[in-house]
């Protein structure tokens, strides 16, 4: 979707990337394992696909959600720094 019709409507509007926001759903590790790396995969390729890239944002909480209170930050550090 980032690709396909939000970055391509940005440039059209003449948007700066450097002042679009995208934001790739981060879902809860706890049973979705397999979701983590393609959130962190989404970030890269927001990273790599134009010069100068768009911004990128996360909802990094979300990863560590339904996981034990005194988990949940080191879950989150350890996601944000794969990311």
């Amino acid at each position: 979707l980032a690709m396909n019709v939000i970055v391509p409507k940005a440039m059209e509007l003449g948007i700066p990337m450097e002042r679009l926001y995208l934001d790739p759903l981060a879902l809860t590790v706890n049973g979705m394992q397999e979701h983590a790396m393609e959130t962190i995969n989404a970030v890269r390729m927001f990273k790599m696909m134009l010069d100068p890239p768009p911004m990128t944002t996360i909802g990094l909480s979300n990863v560590s959600n339904t996981t034990p209170h005194e988990g949940r930050s080191l879950l989150n550090r350890i996601f944000l720094v794969m990311l």
